[in-house]
């Protein structure tokens, strides 16, 4: 495979950035971007190039970008003050786009000398009036002697001023479009080594990470998190899937991710826990680099909880060090040789709920990698949220707008009048944005903030600065917006996961989350009839997360659905 070598003409390609999929893809990656190509639907290297010069802030302020994209697509007729025009603006629709379409124009239709058409592009693009007028008497004296009147060669002069002081070179557009073009041709045919590539190139940048997974959600390509067997440093392709890098994790450094490795390569797969702990230099590997491989998943391979495995790591490492000391001094370990040695053992504990199972990961990844947390809220966030933070930017700035996310840092202040208020930064399952909440949103928002739960904010967008904002109006929890519209909470069942056990303990966690909704039971048989099974109003719950992660562990199998009010 030669990069150099692909075709520029290929449909996929321009059909996947006419979609908007522009993430990861250079200079065309930003929300505008996204929404340019929408609109223009490029269908050639040449609108690629065109797409880099325009997006920029002159052409977009003038509504020079507008005038090209309705003429790409015929709504405004492509016309020419004289034959020779067309030839040399017919790849930009008949838009002056370039420095060189100016320069062109000026030597085909008025003779101006190489140096000429240079000092009249360089005073467009300066705004040089003094130099322009100078110039623009040459053009109709060369106008003239070509034979173009009077009334023409204006019109051509006043396009030439009016698209040609947003000039932009066109060498420079075409090198940047073609590394655009490359780019998308990786990402369009070969997707899954595209983004390992981009998420490694980005790992330290949380904003672009937490969009570049999101981006392998909707293209369907699932990341598994570390794995102290399976991961190398960064991230790779493994079948259709990536690979999460042991450099993204936190507090494993270099030298950690250096001694794993080379141990790994050198002897072979870990086999537990302790047979890692034993085998690798715990100098470099440390009790702090060890614990957050543990919490990200890193050991899951051994089939012990999290939990356990954190109960036990100081022992563990104890034991792992006295065992090196042993064999330095080249004395048998009592724990034995076999990494696949039944080595340690676990005090008999539940393992972590998935709440916190995914805390932890945010905790030593930065994001969420098996599960996200807003997941739970898809229905909700479908009926109360209007955006999410990859659309902001490209709504008008003033506009109201309603998202949910969560709390990832909050920031409060006093103001000059002694009043509290706060800046919090909102994540949802595509990036972050700032909300500012002042002191009397702030105090009423303030019990919703402490709860931990999942936000409904409602606000105005504020696009004044680089940095999109929300300056929020009302905050309100997730949860209890929920709570106050599910009527009815309907739990669908296999009959051959029915226990006696289950139902007794269905009970008793419908009691311990008494609440206004009521509750229905579908027992399924093989054949598809469905017995449905009405309870009383004691047996109302709250649907919370907290409940429905609980009813999930009693049955096999289970449908979770509810009925809005």
């Amino acid at each position: 495979f030669n990069l150099l070598e692909i075709p520029l003409d290929d449909r996929e390609v321009f059909s996947s950035l006419g979609s908007g999929s522009n993430l990861g893809i250079f200079q065309l990656e930003s929300s505008g971007m996204r929404d340019l190509l929408t609109k223009l639907k490029p269908e050639s290297f040449k609108d690629i190039i065109a797409l880099v010069a325009l997006y920029r802030p002159g052409p977009l302020d003038s509504g020079m970008v507008d005038e090209f994209v309705k003429r790409k697509h015929g709504k405004v007729a492509i016309s020419y003050e004289v034959p020779a025009l067309e030839g040399i603006l017919s790849d930009t629709y008949g838009v002056i786009v370039y420095q060189e379409q100016v320069m062109h124009i000026a030597s085909s239709l008025a003779s101006f000398s190489l140096e000429d058409a240079d000092n009249l592009r360089r005073a467009m693009a300066k705004k040089d009036f003094s130099e322009m007028e100078k110039q623009k008497e040459k053009f109709f004296e060369g106008t003239k002697k070509n034979r173009i009147s009077p009334k023409k060669a204006e019109k051509i002069f006043e396009q030439m001023e009016t698209f040609g002081r947003y000039g932009f070179n066109k060498s420079h557009s075409a090198a940047y479009a073609l590394i655009a073009y490359q780019t998308a041709y990786l990402k369009t045919h070969y997707p899954i080594e595209f983004m390992a590539a981009l998420l490694t190139s980005e790992v330290q940048n949380a904003d672009k990470m937490v969009r570049y997974i999101a981006e392998c959600r909707d293209l369907s390509i699932p990341i598994l998190p570390p794995d102290v067997n399976e991961s190398h440093r960064d991230f790779t392709v493994t079948g259709d899937q990536i690979r999460f890098g042991l450099a993204a994790v936190k507090n494993v450094g270099e030298a950690a991710i250096e001694v794993i490795l080379r141990e790994k390569e050198e002897k072979g797969r870990f086999g537990s826990l302790y047979d890692f702990c034993r085998r690798v230099d715990l100098r470099k590997v440390n009790r702090r680099v060890i614990e957050s491989l543990i919490k990200c998943g890193a050991f899951d391979f051994s089939r012990a909880h999290r939990s356990q495995m954190l109960a036990v790591l100081e022992e563990i490492i104890e034991r792992a060090q006295g065992d090196q000391r042993k064999r330095d001094a080249t004395q048998m370990s009592m724990w034995g040789n076999s990494p696949g040695e039944k080595e340690e053992s676990y005090p008999d504990m539940e393992e972590f709920p998935e709440s916190q199972l995914i805390l932890f990961e945010k905790e030593t990844i930065g994001f969420y990698i098996s599960r996200h947390p807003l997941s739970a809220y898809q229905e909700e966030i479908k009926r109360w949220s209007e955006e999410d933070t990859s659309a902001l930017p490209q709504l008008p700035n003033g506009q109201e707008v309603k998202i949910c996310g969560l709390v990832s840092s909050l920031k409060e202040i006093v103001t000059k009048k002694g009043d509290r208020m706060a800046f919090l930064n909102l994540e949802d399952m595509k990036g972050f944005v700032e909300i500012i909440l002042f002191p009397e949103v702030f105090k009423s928002a303030s019990p919703c903030l402490r709860s931990g739960d999942p936000l409904l904010v409602r606000g105005i967008l504020d696009l004044s600065e680089d940095q999109v904002k929300i300056k929020a109006t009302e905050v309100r929890s997730l949860n209890e917006l929920r709570s106050s519209a599910v009527r009815s909470f309907h739990l669908k069942i296999p009959h051959s996961s029915l226990t006696r056990t289950g139902l007794v303990e269905l009970k008793e966690t419908i009691l311990a989350h008494k609440g206004a909704c009521r509750v229905f039971l579908h027992i399924t048989n093989g054949d598809g009839q469905e017995t449905v099974i009405s309870f009383s109003d004691e047996y109302r719950v709250d649907p919370s997360p907290v409940f429905q992660s609980r009813i999930k562990t009693l049955f096999t199998s289970p449908s979770l659905t509810f009925e809005w009010g």
